[in-house]
């Protein structure tokens, strides 16, 4: 045994995490490391765009072999074959083979953790393959919008992250003058060709990705062992630095250290929390005979709360660091707040607060993992028909995305159910709890209390994974998650009964197309690190 993994097998006997999380804990503080750097020697205002993709990919690498060893080169095996697709289908269809490839390799790969791992939660190389399969996807679609659909039937998105026109930074300062008026009249041409080409001095245009773009963007390390998932898009952008425009610059570096410095201390927060966690209670108390046998109702709702919250802080812990992690490296930055004040979020994953004091569970979905969300969105939500077949494409497209353990899809279509059930609801009491201040925050109260307990009820057989012991939980608390949830379908009548006022609004389940924000993912909590 090697000293490395002596002091990981050390480290986990004395923390309660497994060694194979501590090598990926143990990862992300090497990011964070090379974030710094990045951000100060190697910012888009010292050097050009191929060294900056050239340190982020070769470093991806090797953070990722120094996490998962071997299981690296099944995803630079899939890498090529998504390039070669890229590159050599046509853009009409290439999204299609792009995404199933992806789908399909993430699926084997699932698969077989399951059978070789049934109920364990071991890190490997499924966790950055699901983010890996976003990328990949997000790829595909844009160049297909870009090269294979008429421009007049994209959304504004869709035209702003397609791939046809890429930019790639060329500095025409140095150069001689005749050099100059070459690139000039290049960039002239190009702009009498296609309108959308910048003719401005660090501009030049190319069709599709390069080798070197496309596995940087897919591998970088930055974004390789937990996120986020952003658009090629969004990463070009951060590449060029055209991504920082209206933030105020200091020296020759974009490092908002308050900012990552606070999210990377409340990150370690969490790990004390999953460290903790992890010390005290188990998910499998939840259904041991003599915990089911011996407990009041109440008692199983707030240990199995408990369990929830443990969970949950391995997802804070990992989210919020990263998100530390992208914001050293000069990633992140979303413009300025109504004070004048540099907003670091763009790619947050989890708005914590929202969650944990949502009143309803639209709340929780729309600020649980939210890249996962807006990916969802994009790829399929968006290019659907209707709404109601935007839902059930997305609802599948996520389901598969997480895996094929059967607690997954009681969970699935248990908080679809709830989310629906939830809105006929709120539009059927709110109201009446409008009219006193008293009101309000009883009716507050009383939806966080109830929103607490179905995020238990829904989540644990997720944790617990087997079919079987989701129905024995959900047994042991006499499925009031199931009476909820029908009580919530039945809110329009018993509303009336009562003689409470109602909010009328009509639902459109079919025919044209609207934009919506309301939340298309269920979500994945489990008792793993790895991310969704």
């Amino acid at each position: 045994m090697g000293f490395t993994e002596k002091l990981f097998d050390d480290l986990a006997r004395s923390s309660g995490i497994p060694a194979d999380q501590i090598s990926v804990i143990v990862g992300m503080l090497v990011t964070l490391f090379l974030s710094i750097l990045y951000n100060l020697f190697l910012s888009p205002l010292k050097v050009g765009r191929t060294t900056r993709l050239a340190f982020g990919v070769v470093w991806g690498i090797a953070i990722g072999w120094f996490c998962y060893t071997s299981d690296m080169i099944q995803l630079v095996i899939l890498l090529l074959l998504s390039y070669y697709i890229i590159q050599t289908v046509s853009p009409q269809v290439v999204h299609r083979y792009i995404f199933t490839l992806a789908m399909s390799w993430l699926s084997i790969n699932h698969i077989y953790r399951q059978v070789t791992d049934y109920g364990g939660y071991k890190l490997d190389i499924t966790g950055p393959l699901m983010l890996i399969t976003q990328r990949l996807t997000y790829v595909g679609f844009a160049v297909h919008d870009g090269l294979g659909r008429d421009p007049k039937e994209l959304t504004h998105e869709q035209r702003q992250h397609s791939i046809k026109y890429f930019y790639v930074p060329i500095e025409i300062m140095h150069l001689n003058i005749v050099t100059k008026i070459i690139v000039k009249s290049i960039l002239y041409l190009k702009s009498q060709l296609f309108s959308s080409v910048n003719l401005g001095n660090t501009s030049f245009c190319r069709k599709r990705p390069s080798f070197l773009e496309f596995f940087s963007y897919i591998l970088h390390f930055s974004m390789l062992l937990v996120g986020p998932s952003c658009s090629y898009y969004e990463f070009m952008e951060f590449v060029d630095g055209t991504n920082m425009k209206g933030f105020k610059q200091s020296g020759k570096a974009y490092l908002p250290m308050v900012t990552a410095t606070k999210k990377i201390l409340l990150s370690y927060v969490f790990l004390g929390g999953l460290v903790l966690g992890n010390a005290l209670i188990s998910p499998k108390t939840c259904i041991d005979p003599e915990f089911m046998s011996k407990s009041s109702l109440l008692t199983k709702i707030i240990f199995s709360y408990i369990v929830i919250a443990a969970i949950k802080m391995r997802y804070y812990y990992a989210w919020t660091f990263a998100d530390g992690v992208i914001n050293v490296a000069g990633m992140g930055y979303n413009g300025l707040d109504e004070n004048g004040e540099a907003q670091w979020d763009k790619f947050t994953n989890a708005k914590i607060k929202q969650i944990e004091l949502g009143t309803n569970s639209r709340t929780i979905l729309k600020n649980w993992n939210i890249g996962t969300e807006k990916w969802l969105k994009r790829i399929i939500y968006d290019r659907s028909n209707d709404n109601l077949t935007g839902v059930l494409a997305t609802s599948v497209t996520s389901a598969f995305w997480h895996g094929f353990y059967p607690g997954y899809y009681l969970c699935f279509v248990t908080v679809g159910f709830l989310t629906l059930s939830s809105r006929l609801a709120r539009r059927s009491f709110r109201p009446y709890f409008q009219e006193s201040k008293e009101k309000q925050i009883f009716y507050d109260i009383l939806t966080w209390l109830i929103t607490c307990s179905m995020v238990v009820y829904s989540c644990i057989p997720f944790v617990l994974l087997d079919l079987n012991s989701g129905f024995i939980f959900w047994r042991s608390l006499y499925f009031y998650g199931h009476i909820v949830v029908l009580l919530g379908f039945a809110s329009p009548w018993i509303s009336a009964a009562l003689g409470m006022k109602r909010e009328e609004k009509n639902i459109k389940l079919n025919g044209p197309r609207e934009m919506t924000e309301e939340p298309i993912n269920s979500r994945r909590i489990d008792g793993g690190l790895k991310q969704e």
